[in-house]
């Protein structure tokens, strides 16, 4: 730790406890922010993360664990290292260097390397959170999902977030999708095909995204994809009288629309219906809630697709060989968070898909009766719900779709493979995107 950031370090803590005990949480962030600042102005890699983890050790606040994860992801490797100790003799009882050189294996898909070094790193660090985090996601990789989910289990209490929606074990997997009831189904439902069409899209929002971006999408869908057989459905949580005249003037433009709602009791946090995470969670775990419902109703393949994009070309056929297709990338470069990505994506009504969709369902109702209304909770739903099917040897068959179907824009460090919205490949284009990939990527824990 650099010594003359250690006084400031002890100090915000001070601050942090006064107003903690005051209530007045203000003043003491600002300092944290400040201070965090300074060390990504003066420090990189090996050096930044030691010192988080020094402020962590006295300030055990979520905004530094947040930061601490970003960093160990993106800038903590053997090349860190070896900056620091470029004549090699690194201490190898630094846990820290374990999660770097564990962090390198599992970027090279060596999950059993990564394992050792993971667990090394617990055997240094007993009590650090993300090195037991480490731990179970390498495991994840491995496919011991068992072992996994203890690991995983074991650093809830610490509210890294994620971890708190993980279920990896089959025997706990099969109470919650057995012993689901009253699946999710709308309160009112607005329109209906006349006969069923060859695919229907489904989108779910709040009535802000209704109308920051609805009408754009639904009529880009109109345009691109004019020469398909297709619907949409639109579910929006807590419409206004506003929302459902939209509906009708898009109806008007011979936009194939059914409109459905429903008006939840939100948290008292979420009942001004600001931009809060939690919030965020809701209307997008709504449209996995509705997988089912409209499979059933529809009696076609049901696509998914994020309210805030753009359709440029029409989407790829569905291969009917297969219950579902998603976009799935590497262990190697994602969490299990993100490693499926649901910006879009498809289930067909065969008997396999219908009960992955169900099972879908019924573990992210689970968590939201939990009030664990988290970020990811519905890319957290189908990587788990895939692992307990595989596990238990039930068949599901999905292809693997393109990343590069979605652009992002702004977005440096995009998941998709396609650099421009002019590659053929591309399908949607994301009308948010972000510069700043640390701030979108902390979301993740």
């Amino acid at each position: 730790m650099i010594p003359d950031l250690s006084q400031q370090v002890e100090q915000l803590a001070k601050e942090w406890q006064e107003a903690s005990s005051q209530s007045d949480y203000k003043a003491a962030t600002v300092t944290l922010q400040n201070l965090i600042d300074q060390f990504h102005t003066s420090l990189s890699g090996l050096e930044l993360a030691r010192a988080l983890d020094f402020l962590y050790s006295r300030l055990s606040h979520r905004v530094v664990q947040i930061l601490m994860w970003i960093v160990e992801w993106e800038k903590l490797g053997g090349e860190a290292v070896r900056r620091v100790y470029p004549s090699g003799g690194w201490p190898r009882n630094d846990h820290l260097v374990q999660i770097a050189f564990g962090r390198d294996a599992t970027r090279s898909g060596d999950f059993n390397q990564a394992r050792k070094c993971f667990l090394e790193a617990v055997r240094l660090r007993p009590t650090d959170p993300l090195a037991r985090h480490w731990l179970g996601l390498s495991l994840a990789n491995l496919k011991k999902y068992r072992e996994a989910d203890l690991w995983l289990d074991s650093v809830k209490r610490y509210h890294l977030c994620q971890a708190s929606i993980v279920c990896l074990d089959s025997q706990r997997m099969n109470e919650i999708v057995n012993n689901a009831s009253n699946l999710f189904e709308p309160e009112y439902v607005d329109g209906a095909p006349s006969s069923p069409p060859e695919y229907v899209i489904l989108l779910s929002m709040d009535r802000a995204y209704f109308h920051k971006f609805a009408r754009r999408m639904l009529l880009s869908l109109q345009q691109k994809m004019a020469d398909d057989d297709w619907m949409v459905h639109v579910h929006v949580v807590n419409p206004d009288q506003e929302c459902l005249q939209a509906a009708d003037e898009l109806r008007q433009a011979e936009v194939p629309l059914v409109m459905s709602w429903d008006y939840p009791l939100l948290p008292k946090q979420m009942a001004s219906e600001t931009e809060t995470i939690e919030h965020r969670t809701l209307y997008a775990c709504r449209r996995i809630q509705l997988w089912p419902w409209a499979l059933e109703n529809y009696k076609c393949p049901v696509w998914i697709v994020d309210c805030d994009m753009e359709a440029v070309r029409p989407l790829p056929a569905v291969d009917m060989g297969t219950d579902a297709g998603f976009i799935r990338f590497s262990s190697a470069l994602m969490p299990l968070y993100q490693e499926f990505f649901l910006s879009s994506g498809y289930i067909r009504p065969t008997h396999e898909g219908i009960r992955f969709a169900r099972a879908m369902a019924a573990y992210i109702q689970h968590y939201l009766d939990q009030r664990l209304w988290v970020w990811s909770l519905d890319q957290v739903a189908i990587y788990c719900v895939s692992a307990w099917l595989e596990e238990i040897g039930l068949p599901f068959r999905y292809f693997p779709l393109s990343p590069s179907m979605i652009y992002t824009k702004n977005w440096s460090e995009s998941h998709a493979e396609a650099s421009s919205p002019d590659d053929q490949r591309v399908v949607f284009v994301n009308q948010v995107g972000s510069s700043d990939v640390s701030a979108r990527r902390a979301r993740i824990i």
